[in-house]
This record gives structure tokens, C-alpha cells and sequence, in this order.
């Protein structure tokens, strides 16, 4: 929009880098007549509008916070939360660390309403301490009892299990919490992490659906479903992650001149 980059039609990929995790992200953006396309009718599950669909591709995304792919070094981890039995998770770091556990093991039915399963203090309490203990393990919090206030938004909880009926084919059952909540949808980071982590042989997801030379996996959520692309190689340690991507909109929000008053008895500038 802002002539920036060449925009070749029919797909500009516009690379862009993450000063965050000093990641690369790749966005695949459809381009007519010299502009970003933005009207086009399709629409993501949990998301308002309709748009076109540009599709984001998260290059080399492991260990964006924690530097490893599986902070633990293994793909599985036994959790002893301080409510409850004892879990077995995977502990994987895709974008962002996310906590996968199997929705039976933390007792969460995948029919019970969002608004219901919040209403539920002990089950949250259960979700929140399982999000502590790892918190812990992942060297984020000093304690479990600190998680909340030190480090309330990492890690993420994901939930997962079959599709219903067993059905065979590429697809988990979701439920993913944040901020101690279980959420409406899916968050987009947790959504790519969990798909990363069914391409992991030994996975939590992968004792459900697995990726193991990568591949698309559609996400049963609340709203609907969200299809990953994962891909994937291999060397001398095992599977690595090459990239992982999903279709997004996107369209500008908003144009506007920011008046900054300079020290002293100036007049103001703009900037």
C-alpha cells in the first residue's frame, strides 16, 4: 500500500522479520493491479469479516522463545501439577511454548460450552496448575505459585483428542486456553505449535494425529476449523521443523498523522 515493496501480481511475498524471536515470516500476499487485494469473500472460523486469503509462513519457527524445539529435550514430560494426578505432556516451542496434553487426562469433554467449561473454577484451577508446574520446568517462573503473576501468558495450554467417531485422516480436536481462560477459538500461535508438534514422532498429538513427513492438519475448534501446513526434515538429531504456515485476512485498519509537541515553547510538529 505504501510502496514499500514490488508488487508483482499475481503473489507478492513480502518477507518480513520478527525483532521478537528473530524469526522469518514469509507472507504470500495476492496483488492486483499494483495493490494488495483485500475484498474477497473468505472467511476464517473465529474471525470477524471476510477477506482475501494471504497466507503467512513462519520460516525456522522452533525455539522462538525457549532456543529448542522441545525445551525438555524429550518429547514427552510427566507434570505433577499440585492439583490432580500426575500428566504426561509435550512441552513444544513453535513459534511460542505451548503445553499439549491429552483432553481426558485433565478431564475436559470437548461438548462442554466454552462458557461452561469457564464457569468451571476447578477445572480452570486444574488448567492453570498444569500451566504453572511447566511455567517452572521451562525456567519462566521461580515457583508454581508465582506462574500467574511472572509469567501469565506463557506458556499456553492446548488440549487435544480425536476427531469424533474416530474417523481416520489429519485432524485433532482442540481446546486452548489463554490468560487462565479456555478460549472461544484458537489462538494462531498455539494452532501452529500444535500442528508442529503432531510431525513429532513420540508427540502428545501424534499419539492422536500424526505428521511424520509433515503435511496439512486441520484443528476442530470451538468456531471451526483451522487448517496448518507443516514442513519438516530431518538430520542427525531427528525431526526438524522447516517452516509451518496458515491461510490468514488482513486488510489496512487505519491511516492517521500522529502531532507531537516538541520540548520547549514550540509550536507542535508533526512526526
Amino acid at each position: 500500500e505504501r510502496d514499500v515493496v514490488r508488487a508483482p501480481e499475481p503473489v507478492t511475498t513480502v518477507r518480513l522479520h520478527n525483532v521478537n524471536t528473530g524469526k522469518r515470516i514469509l507472507a504470500h500476499t495476492p496483488v492486483v493491479a499494483g495493490r494488495a487485494a483485500t475484498s474477497a469473500p473468505t472467511r476464517l472460523a473465529g474471525v470477524p469479516g471476510t477477506g482475501t486469503e494471504l497466507r503467512t509462513e513462519y520460516m525456522d519457527p522452533s525455539g522462538a522463545v525457549t532456543g529448542h524445539l522441545l525445551p525438555t529435550g524429550r518429547p514427552r514430560t510427566l507434570l505433577h501439577p499440585r492439583t490432580g494426578t500426575p500428566i504426561e505432556v509435550s512441552i513444544v516451542d513453535v513459534t511460542a511454548p505451548v503445553v499439549i496434553a491429552h483432553l481426558a487426562d485433565v478431564g475436559l469433554d470437548p461438548a462442554l460450552d466454552i462458557d461452561a467449561a469457564n464457569a468451571q473454577p476447578a477445572l480452570l484451577q486444574r488448567l492453570e496448575s498444569l500451566r504453572a508446574e511447566a511455567a517452572v520446568v521451562l525456567g519462566l517462573a521461580p515457583d508454581a505459585a508465582a506462574a500467574a503473576a511472572v509469567s501469565p501468558a506463557v506458556p499456553r495450554v492446548v488440549l487435544v483428542g480425536g476427531p469424533p467417531g474416530g474417523e481416520p485422516g489429519h485432524e485433532l480436536v482442540v481446546r486452548a486456553t489463554s490468560l487462565q481462560r479456555v478460549h472461544h477459538a484458537c489462538p494462531l500461535t498455539s494452532a501452529l505449535c500444535t500442528a508442529a508438534a503432531a510431525a513429532i514422532p513420540g508427540s502428545v498429538p501424534a499419539s492422536v494425529s500424526s505428521l511424520p513427513s509433515g503435511g496439512t492438519i486441520r484443528l476442530v475448534h470451538p468456531k471451526g476449523v483451522i487448517e496448518v501446513e507443516v514442513k519438516t526434515g530431518s538430520n542427525m538429531e531427528g525431526t526438524f521443523i522447516s517452516s509451518v504456515s496458515v491461510a490468514r485476512t488482513a486488510r489496512r485498519l487505519l491511516r492517521g498523522t500522529a502531532y507531537v509537541r516538541r520540548s520547549g515553547p514550540t509550536s507542535p510538529a508533526p512526526r
